[in-house]
């Protein structure tokens, strides 16, 4: 167990923490504590069902009036209210991370937590993974492209939270994830720079004489006569197509040999 207080309360107990912590995020919608407007989307639906403060919430038969909150309305007021809609309780400077879910569905939901928040997330999946029988001795791997999905981050950060400290974290699981891609995009900028470099120098646009590179050698060759003299001249143009060619081989064998989903 991650609580075991918590999680071995009675019925009559539990009831009455659930009770106690239902009034109190009613409480922060309505007026949260740091003196702020509070959250325009549940005063709405709060209000409608007949509930403007906390206090008017006396018993479970109180409970049972609240209105229901589906996706679509979330959705429907961040369409209208762009980009996070109303469904804000604080100013947005207190929100710390922004996540979204997976849009499997529909239209992804934009999702802002602040440190608290966030905090609850990655207790919520101590109790998951407490209850899997991990530990801080345990490996946990996330086979995952995150993007902004909050459930992969939230999952992440509870196990993070269950002892896996952020270095070996990202040595374990962030970088063998995106090595690949990392390898890619470098295989495919340096040769991009190189040919910049060479055919700007090329036209006169970039290294000057009496510097040296690839592209200042290759401006002797734009005469056939220069050609037919020293054709060896052409041989800078040769050592860029090779190691051009040679970065995209050599990119293809790393990200081969670092994708973590090869068999």
């Amino acid at each position: 167990m991650f609580d075991a207080a918590l999680e071995t309360l009675p019925r009559e107990r539990l009831r009455a923490l659930q009770w106690r912590r239902l009034r109190a995020l009613v409480a922060e919608l309505l007026a949260p504590a740091d003196g702020g407007a509070g959250n325009a989307f549940y005063r709405r639906k709060l209000a409608a069902a007949g509930v403007g403060a906390a206090e008017d919430l006396r018993d479970w038969d109180d409970f049972a009036r609240l209105p229901w909150t589906v996706k679509d309305e979330l959705v429907a007021d961040q369409a209208a209210h762009p980009p996070f809609g109303t469904n804000l309780t604080y100013p947005l400077a207190r929100y710390v991370r922004v996540h979204q879910t997976s849009g499997t569905s529909g239209t992804p939901l934009r999702w802002l937590d602040t440190e608290e928040s966030w905090q609850w997330w990655a207790r919520c999946w101590r109790f998951v993974f407490s209850a899997a029988g991990l530990t801080a001795d345990d490996r946990v791997f996330f086979p995952f492209s995150f993007g902004l999905f909050v459930g992969f981050w939230a999952g992440f950060e509870g196990a993070r939270a269950l002892g896996a400290g952020p270095a070996r974290t990202l040595l374990r699981h962030v970088l063998p994830n995106v090595a690949s891609h990392v390898i890619v995009i470098l295989t495919i900028t340096i040769p991009e720079l190189i040919l910049a470099e060479s055919a700007l120098s090329f036209l006169g646009l970039g290294i000057q004489p009496p510097a040296v590179s690839w592209g200042v050698l290759l401006n002797d060759a734009t005469t056939l006569q220069a050609l037919g003299q020293y054709p060896w001249i052409l041989l800078p143009g040769v050592a860029i197509l090779s190691t051009v060619l040679a970065f995209n081989f050599l990119g293809d064998g790393l990200r081969d040999a670092a994708d973590p989903y090869r068999t």
